[in-house]
């Protein structure tokens, strides 16, 4: 709610906060803002409106106000201005704007809903749910994909064998444009086989959970971000230098007006005092630029470590543990044509880091 004592800041409401985490955990458990609100409606729970005038009439829930609250960033901490403007200061009506146009500002007040969390719920909230002609939930919706064209795969069912497949929305609906090419696959297979990935990926963890800091540091250590231990100490006396060659530059300025040096000499010094300014500043631009991808991978392994550990024991592949710990599943064609001989490669990658965890002994 607004801070009574600056309206551009928000607290937290201890009535309404609990019922924000609930829609939120909801949706993220794969629940629709359409389901979502029909519950709250059913629990006679105030809507934002109803809350904010204090008073509870009985208006329903609709799937617009759970869906706008999802995709609020202001329950991450955030300042959103410029959503709606008005066409000129004569006018009283407001227009919205598009939200490539809005200004955010992050961390101006306390967050109610984790980052992980939030952006967990945009994949739910931003995929298209396409009627099934099977039974099966389809825990890879938005998460599986083509990987000739890039679309969505869609759960379908053998009527033959009552099968059910995953297979390349584009072929299965345009097949005559020929749009895309056969791709299929299995789905019982395909859960198995991500289930195996994730109990592996689990394993990892589970082993290395007490030095989880010493693991990271190997993992790093056998990477293309190797860290240098004399990166920090080099980045230091480029630091130094950068500062030595402006203090040289700015004394031969002022000994140039004193007229104790020639304009010709300060023109060949300083020519060769900003070259080498400009090459340190360069080296000092890439070591900073490593050690910030090198921290940002860092923070991808204990968010993965945290999240992987969540599921240890899991026996059962659930749409909200495919979201939570796959970022997408690229699946190829068939090859080798005969049963017996076929190969089909899939492309598991992970959230946090795309590969997933390797054992280091392996």
């Amino acid at each position: 709610m607004v801070d009574p004592l600056d309206k551009h800041h928000y607290v937290i409401d201890p009535e309404t906060a609990p019922i924000v985490e609930r829609i939120f955990k909801m949706s993220a458990d794969g629940i629709s803002p359409y389901l979502i609100a029909k519950e709250l409606t059913l629990e006679k729970i105030p809507t934002p409106l109803e809350t904010k005038n204090g008073t509870y009439t009985g208006i329903e829930w609709s799937r617009s106000n759970v869906h706008k609250m999802l995709k609020d960033k202001v329950y991450i901490g955030c300042m959103v201005y410029g959503r709606q403007i008005k066409p000129s200061f004569k006018s009283k009506k407001t227009v919205l704007t598009d939200e490539s146009d809005w200004i955010i500002i992050p961390d101006r007040h306390e967050a109610l809903i984790k980052t992980d969390l939030f952006e967990l719920v945009q994949k739910r909230v931003g995929v298209k749910k396409r009627k099934s002609s099977t039974q099966n939930e389809n825990v890879f919706v938005g998460i599986a994909k083509c990987f000739d064209c890039g679309s969505n795969f869609t759960l379908a069912k053998n009527n033959a064998s009552g099968i059910a497949y995953l297979s390349c929305y584009h072929h299965r609906n345009f097949s005559k444009t020929k749009k895309c090419t056969m791709h299929y696959i299995n789905y019982k297979f395909l859960c198995e086989l991500v289930l195996k990935a994730i109990q592996k990926n689990i394993t990892v963890v589970a082993l290395n959970e007490q030095r989880m800091e010493d693991f990271i540091r190997e993992s790093l250590s056998n990477s293309e971000l190797q860290n240098n231990k004399s990166e920090d100490a080099l980045l230091a006396k480029l630091t130094r230098r950068k500062s030595e060659l402006d203090s040289l530059i700015e004394w031969l300025f002022e000994e140039t007006v004193l007229g104790n040096l020639s304009s010709e000499r300060l023109y060949d010094m300083s020519e060769k005092y900003e070259s080498e300014s400009a090459e340190v500043v360069s080296r000092i631009g890439k070591i900073k630029a490593t050690l910030a991808e090198k921290a940002d991978v860092e923070t991808n392994y204990r968010r993965f470590f945290e999240v992987m550990m969540k599921y240890k024991g899991a026996e059962d592949l659930s749409a909200t543990m495919v979201n939570e710990l796959i970022e997408r599943i690229v699946i190829h064609e068939n090859e080798g044509g005969k049963r017996a001989t076929r190969y089909q490669q899939i492309d598991i990658h992970y959230r946090f880091i795309d590969e997933g965890l390797k054992s280091l002994d392996n």
